[in-house]
């Protein structure tokens, strides 16, 4: 298992005698860039990226400084393939890795020259830790720490679980690593040990490092992993307002109430409403039962995701009216009519957060229904049809 080989890698290292210690720096040399500009931003990239492989300084190899390795790229800022070759004094290994970027210009391809570097670097460190590695010379601690926290990274991924125990390192003891598993579920088998690199067979070429659409994709997967169970339930929707209604045909107006329930972009509701009007000729009382189904197509922040939202919503609602009517005259009956209603209506919606699952909403609607309405001598004196404008004021979860 690698856990056992990280133990086993670091105790046969303390058993090794001191050696003179290679200095944290890496020389680079950047053949093919005509530009000084570009082969100076490939270098700060290309050290940006080492620094957090414990390598204190990346410093031109036409220096006499002392390095742990030596690295040549070749064509590294234009061509369709760029090459790079790294000789490794840490573990005495020469690697090869081609790396085919035809189709990558610019600050992307910079970026990937300095991953493809860090990446072969990493490759050949990434021995230190294995019990059958060569006799590397004194490495400074800080590159150790890295490859061995990486090669503990790695197995943890594969495992699913945190590795628990000291951190091994070369120069010094270590102790066995444990694996933490759930309470109520047996540990998995650890996985094998890598066996050791080929050093006879040929390098592979790797593909190019993804670009920041492919790692945050990967991220994102990673995360929605993590956190589905934490949030199966917070798309989902419960609200109710208050509503008030004004048909133009003859001006009526209904004042009532809405509740909703939903999840995502839908939701479904019921709304009940009612309103009372007043003639020379008698009054009339109509009382409104909908049930609705509505869609948020658009939704727009603004600004921080978390502050105030402006939404379009489409509603469509079918229900039932009924229209009761007393005329003037005192010799003729009070009359009542019933009526099936279908409409559908343009909403505006701003949503503003209250509370941490709590939202202010204020809607805005222009609607269209059929229905119907009370007459008097003819004339329409109450409407419960044509086109309608609704403002309603709830709250949300």
């Amino acid at each position: 298992m690698l856990a056992c080989a990280l133990t086993t890698g670091a105790a046969s290292a303390h058993a090794q005698p001191a050696l003179p210690a290679l200095p944290a720096v890496v020389a680079l040399e950047l053949a093919g860039c005509d530009s000084r500009d570009d082969a100076a931003a490939v270098a700060r990239l290309t050290a940006t990226e080492l620094r957090a492989d414990g390598v204190q300084e990346v410093v031109p190899s036409s220096t006499d400084t002392e390095a742990i390795a030596r690295i040549e790229v070749v064509d590294a800022c234009a061509g369709p393939t760029v090459t790079v070759r790294v000789i490794d004094l840490a573990t005495d290994k020469r690697l090869e890795r081609q790396v085919p970027l035809s189709d990558v210009v610019g600050e992307a391809r910079m970026r990937v020259v300095a991953f493809a570097v860090a990446a072969l670097l990493r490759a050949s460190w990434a021995e230190l830790v294995l019990p059958d590695a060569p006799r590397p010379r004194a490495v400074p601690s800080a590159i150790v720490d890295a490859a061995t926290e990486r090669a503990m990274s790695g197995l943890e991924r594969r495992l699913g679980h945190r590795l628990s125990g000291p951190t091994p390192q070369i120069g010094s003891p270590a102790g066995p690593l444990e694996v933490e598993a759930p309470r109520e579920a047996e540990a998995p088998a650890a996985a094998p040990a890598p066996a050791a690199p080929d050093r006879t067979a040929p390098p592979t070429a790797p593909s190019a490092r993804p670009g920041p659409a492919a790692e945050a994709t990967a991220s994102g997967e990673r995360a929605s992993d993590e956190e589905s169970d934490e949030g199966a339930g917070e798309d989902w929707q419960l609200g109710g307002a208050l509503t008030a209604r004004v048909f133009f045909q003859q001006p009526t107006g209904a004042l009532g109430a809405r509740v909703f329930a939903g999840i995502g972009w839908f939701r479904a509701g019921l709304t009940g409403a009612g309103g009372f009007v007043q003639d020379a000729l008698g009054e009339a009382v109509y009382g409104l039962l909908t049930a609705d189904a509505e869609a948020t197509p658009v939704t727009l922040a603004l600004g921080d995701p978390d502050a105030a939202q402006l939404a379009m919503r489409v509603r469509a609602s079918i229900g039932w009216v009924r229209l009761q009517g007393q005329t003037a005259r005192a010799d003729v009956d009070a009359a009542s009519l019933d009526a099936f209603v279908f409409g559908g209506e343009v909403v505006g919606a701003l949503r503003v957060p209250l509370l941490d699952t709590l939202a202010l909403e204020l809607e805005l609607a222009l609607g269209a229904m059929t229905g119907a309405a009370a007459r008097a001598d003819g004339r329409a004196i109450a409407t419960a049809e044509g086109l309608y404008g609704r403002v309603g004021l709830g709250l949300a979860r």
